[in-house]
Order: C-alpha cells, then sequence, then structure tokens
C-alpha cells in the first residue's frame, strides 16, 4: 500500500544526495490527501501527534517526521479496511 501511494523510501544510487532515500512516484492526489489528513490528525492530538513529536525531539527533520506519519497512518487505515473497524484512536479494541 505504501508502494502504490509513494511513500515507500527508495535509495537515490547518485546525485549529492545519493545517501539519503526518498519518497515519491505513484499516485499524488492520494499522497496529497493524507499529507493534508495527516497534519490534521497531528494538531488533533491523536497517536500520530505523539509519534511526530517523538521524531522531532529526536533530531529528525519536520517533513521526514510527516512523511513517517503518513505511512503510519496508511498502515492504520490499511488494517481498519481489513478487519472492518471502526476509527479507535486509543488502540483497544471496538
Amino acid at each position: 500500500v505504501a508502494f502504490l501511494c509513494g511513500l515507500r523510501p527508495y535509495n537515490v544510487a547518485r546525485g549529492p544526495g545519493k545517501d539519503q532515500a526518498r519518497v515519491s512516484g505513484c499516485r499524488r492526489g492520494v499522497r496529497r490527501v493524507l499529507y493534508m489528513a495527516t497534519w490534521a490528525a497531528i494538531r488533533a492530538r491523536s497517536p500520530l501527534a505523539e509519534t511526530y513529536r517523538r521524531l522531532v525531539d529526536a533530531g529528525k527533520p519536520k517533513k521526514l517526521a510527516v512523511t513517517a506519519c503518513m505511512r503510519k497512518y496508511l498502515t492504520m487505515l490499511n488494517a481498519m479496511q481489513r478487519d472492518n473497524l471502526p476509527w479507535n484512536p486509543k488502540g483497544s479494541s471496538a
């Protein structure tokens, strides 16, 4: 699912940023919507906000922290759809 939305990191083989992984490609529209939904979740103090704050406090760039939260959010949404469960921000069973 992360690959289809363009959130799977891949290594750049050459150029000035060759030691960094990048995300791009695939379905830009889905990635854009997921980006805005992730920011809304971060601002609403959901579990994604805790992940974002932990990554930023560890010294990660903010853009990288948002991308990591997007991938985590996508994984949560995929699991909800797979198990046919409603959103439960506390993580306990419904």
